[in-house]
């Protein structure tokens, strides 16, 4: 997932030392997740867009990647593509999966 959280400390002259205290998280979280290292909570993300007073989407944006997931179904993997388009007014939501039995 993009984030846009080092240019909103910028824009607000915010180390990640004061943010992570703001948000109750090591600075080294801060670190990760502007990096895209670290996979946060739902709660995390709107405790920082709450402080840059932004949304969610202003400063997270999922990637192509991000819409990838497998599971573990005890003799094979599954896994689903869910792909999301918009235009104009018309929203689409398409899932498609493959199944990888487990030699």
């Amino acid at each position: 997932m993009k984030n846009s959280i080092k240019v909103e400390r910028a824009k607000n002259n915010m180390t990640q030392a004061k943010l992570a205290e703001l948000v109750k998280v090591s600075r080294q979280t801060i670190n990760a997740i502007e990096l895209g290292k670290y996979n946060l909570s739902t709660i995390l993300a709107l405790k920082i867009a709450y402080v840059f007073n932004q949304s969610i989407h202003a400063i997270f944006e999922l990637e192509e990647s991000d819409w990838e997931s497998c599971y573990d179904i005890g003799s094979a993997m599954i896994c689903f593509t869910v792909r999301y388009a918009r235009s104009g007014v018309d929203k689409s939501l398409t899932a498609t999966g493959r199944l990888f039995p487990l030699l």
